[in-house]
């Protein structure tokens, strides 16, 4: 420090102005604790600096956080002092007393620097400074030149200056920290965003089955809000699984998940189909599983819709050939691997086409589907009834033998003989009956069931013929 020539006054005014600056000194030490004003701490230090150590002005300068700038922050003048207004900043490396003393975090004393202009006489730099970071500097300006300061004001600089560096650390603190929760709250405003833009549902689950987070889409396809969501657990709407299962599914969940499709109760009782795809994950030392799930109650319903459209007879409902096909090659090769019965029935609608010819075609479809329904009723669960053209049907029977299989077909033939259609009144149908043998694919058990039914119709019609 360059300090020379004692200032002119009495040690007891120097004192009391010292005992003063420690009382203000004090206070706004207690302040800074609860988190005082930095606008109101930088007045009372200039201030307090200028009335207790008798300089013609104090000012506070922060470095600006990019550019090597100098940024006015406070100043507070004496009475009648002479010295012109300062600027708004002042460019750092035009200005050696202040950076020298940043520089070398020391307080640096300059004889009638000229970074202001006027009837300066000296200039006291004090760096605020805080954990070796640069914050600024406490200038004080004096009028006289070669002012000697004695050790107990240069400790007050010292002392106003480090409430100054903890004051603005605070808030630079403070603002960081107010910046990273804006960006945690953009960020959690993002992807909530994210989240309730998806077409699809997305709940996020406790181990324990309860909703952790939930989209506005997951709500919307259960029909709930998401705040009733918080309160629920996965067994309150999921309805293929109980408890258990599902708590023994959320806990087997790795990190490669699970793809499947699951039946869920709205809020409103109606069953949809849901599509689910699954993974766990780790939290804040907790695991959490994340479900994407899809609502395809439509696509199932048009799926059924195709299946029944290629599967089944758009007259009487009944598989169709293609299906009935399908189904009776698959049993045919059951029934050969476990050497279990099958047998099958085909009939004919007697004179149908004099039915047609004299009604119509109309009610000719009506006897069609009144015949169809007599055969649904008639057969067992086990058994598939398909039209295999025209007026020509079959009858599946696995695991029936073939004198089983002529007895239903007696049946089927009196219910025939008791019903009465409207229009025509008595209808009646030849059946032919078969079972199968060892050495019989599909086609040689058809060819023999339509032998069969050529010889009921051959002799005589509305009759049952079995052929082994």
């Amino acid at each position: 420090m360059n300090g020379k020539v004692a200032k002119g006054n009495s040690m007891e005014e120097r004192f009391s102005r010292q005992q003063q600056a420690l009382l203000q000194v004090s206070r706004l030490w207690c302040e800074l604790g609860s988190g005082a004003d930095p606008v109101d701490a930088m007045r009372i230090v200039t201030q307090t600096a200028v009335e207790s150590l008798m300089v013609g002005r104090a000012s506070v300068w922060t470095l600006h956080e990019t550019d090597p700038q100098l940024l006015a922050c406070r100043c507070h003048s004496a009475s009648g002092s002479p010295l012109k207004s300062m600027p708004e900043t002042l460019a750092a490396t035009a200005f050696p007393a202040y950076t020298d003393a940043l520089d070398r975090n020391e307080t640096v004393i300059w004889e009638a620097e000229p970074a202001l202009q006027g009837p300066l006489g000296q200039l006291m730099v004090v760096p605020i400074s805080c954990l070796s970071q640069r914050i600024g500097v406490l200038c004080l300006e004096g009028f006289e030149t070669h002012r000697q300061y004695f050790p107990d004001e240069l400790s007050t600089a010292h002392h106003l200056a480090n409430i100054l560096a903890a004051m603005l650390a605070a808030q630079q603190r403070r603002k960081e920290a107010e910046e990273v929760e804006e960006q945690l709250r953009d960020e959690v405003t993002l992807w909530n965003n994210l989240l309730d833009q998806s077409w699809d549902g997305i709940v996020i689950l406790e181990v324990d089955g309860g909703v952790f987070l939930a989209n506005q889409r997951y709500a919307d396809i259960l029909g709930y809000s998401k705040e009733e969501l918080q309160g629920l657990h996965v067994w309150d709407w999921d309805v293929n699984y109980d408890r258990e299962q599902l708590l023994a599914m959320l806990a087997d969940v790795d990190e490669m998940g699970a793809h499947f499709e699951t039946r869920q109760r709205r809020k409103d009782g109606a069953m949809i189909d849901i599509e689910l795809s699954n993974n766990g994950c780790q939290y804040k030392g907790r695991k959490l599983i994340l479900c994407i799930c899809r609502d395809i109650t439509e696509r199932k319903r048009t799926e059924k819709h195709i299946h029944r459209l290629a599967t089944m007879d758009s007259l009487t409902g009944l598989a169709n050939r293609r299906e009935f096909t399908r189904v009776a090659s698959l049993e045919v090769q059951r029934s050969k691997r476990h050497g279990n019965p099958l047998s099958l029935i085909m009939y004919d609608l007697d004179h149908f086409k004099r039915i047609n010819d004299s009604f119509g075609h109309s009610v000719g479809d009506d006897i069609l589907r009144a015949v169809s329904e007599i055969a649904r009723v008639t057969v067992r669960k086990t058994d598939l009834v398909g039209r295999w053209g025209g007026e020509e049907f079959m009858v599946l029977l696995p695991q029936t033998p073939l004198e089983d299989a002529a007895l239903l077909a007696e049946r089927f033939q009196k219910a025939l003989d008791d019903h009465d259609f409207p229009s025509v009144g008595h209808v009646t149908a030849s059946f032919g009956v078969t079972g199968l043998r060892p050495e019989d694919a599909l086609d040689s058990l058809v060819l023999r069931v339509d032998k069969a039914l050529y010889r009921a119709k051959k002799n005589g019609r509305n009759r049952v013929e079995p052929l082994e």
